[in-house]
């Protein structure tokens, strides 16, 4: 806990590096809007895609990702899609918001130019596929 402040302030700037480079993306993405507030924790940093406006989906951009060396991963999966609860429901609101989201790297080790090199990334594809 002694770098506690040290490495919420790394997360913080990484953060602030991300937003800057992502808000002018397009099509847009959009993100937590208390991203950016002091009490945030930033332990993720998850950006919802525009898939309306998108020609591919959110799992063929990840893939894309990747191969670009970006560490993006999934996050959150629905509780009613997981096989222990043996359900097939569809819940409109979650399973749309769901497969839009997307997690980006945000780890104290991260330098600031692999912050930026992971938001020109997630940018240049956006702007690659959008229609």
């Amino acid at each position: 806990l002694r770098r506690q402040a040290e490495f919420a302030e790394r997360r913080a700037s990484i953060a602030r590096c991300y937003v800057e480079h992502l808000r002018s993306a397009s099509p847009l993405v959009t993100f937590q809007a208390e991203i950016l507030e002091s009490r945030h924790a930033r332990h993720l940093f998850v950006v919802r895609l525009p898939l309306d406006r998108m020609t591919i989906d959110r799992d063929m951009l990840l893939t894309q990702l990747h191969e670009r060396n970006v560490g993006a991963v999934i996050h959150y999966a629905p509780l009613h899609h997981q096989a222990i609860y043996g359900t097939q429901s569809y819940l409109e609101v979650t399973d749309n918001l769901c497969d839009a989201l997307l997690t980006l790297p945000i780890r104290v080790s991260m330098t600031l130019d692999e912050a930026e090199y992971c938001a020109r990334q997630l940018s240049d594809l956006l702007d690659y596929h959008s229609h």
